[in-house]
């Protein structure tokens, strides 16, 4: 599920991102014709990020019970902090890779000197994460006001009577510009997100049939 639904968010801003891309230099007749084009992807966008956030808190409550599993007791946070961290201001940008490195601790194969599993796409993720965080209020706020009337500028020709005519000219700006640039980011993003799923899921697994064997 975790795999279907970043993928689904993937699709969602790249799509969103290009129908913006599309929509320079085009002229419209009315200021509602561009917000038709971009509606779409605009609830694609909050149905994606609210079917991700809730596969990604089921994902992080099994993966830290899962971890239970390896080291009883032995981790920092009780297993409801491994969904209500993510809920916290502020405390959202360093309890859950807290969380993280005990999950990624108690999954590593055991060691002689201790030492974990390499932790190279756990930090890039986290760094992803941070990112996504400082950056969301731009990203979705932008969703949504992109093809308002504020993004579109007026134009006309003549001066009076019948020689008078007038369209619309959607610009980015620089905000819109930026948003874009957030939107096209969050390719890389979930590919790092999916690598690390799957480096944690394949560690799990194994660390499990050491266990039972």
């Amino acid at each position: 599920m975790v795999y279907v639904t970043l993928a689904l968010h993937a699709v969602a801003s790249l799509g969103a991102a290009l129908t913006q891309l599309n929509l320079l230099g085009d002229t419209f007749e009315s200021s509602t014709e561009p917000e038709a084009l971009t509606f779409t992807w605009t609830i694609m966008q909050a149905g994606a990020a609210v079917a991700l956030a809730a596969a990604w808190l089921i994902w992080c409550s099994r993966t830290r019970a899962a971890a239970e599993e390896f080291a009883p007791g032995r981790l920092r946070y009780s297993p409801a902090m491994a969904v209500g961290s993510w809920l916290i201001p502020f405390g959202n940008l360093y309890l859950p890779k807290q969380i993280a490195d005990d999950v990624w601790h108690a999954s590593s194969p055991p060691s002689p000197t201790g030492a974990t599993a390499p932790r190279t796409r756990l930090n890039i993720w986290w760094g992803c994460w941070v990112f996504t965080m400082l950056t969301s209020p731009l990203h979705y706020w932008e969703a949504i006001v992109w093809a308002d009337a504020d993004n579109l500028k007026s134009e006309s020709s003549g001066t009076s009577g019948v020689d008078y005519d007038w369209w619309y000219t959607h610009e980015l700006g620089t905000t819109g510009w930026l948003a874009v640039t957030l939107h096209l980011l969050v390719v890389p993003i979930v590919v790092a997100t999916a690598l690390y799923v799957s480096q944690l899921t394949t560690l799990q697994q194994a660390r499990r049939g050491s266990l039972t064997s």
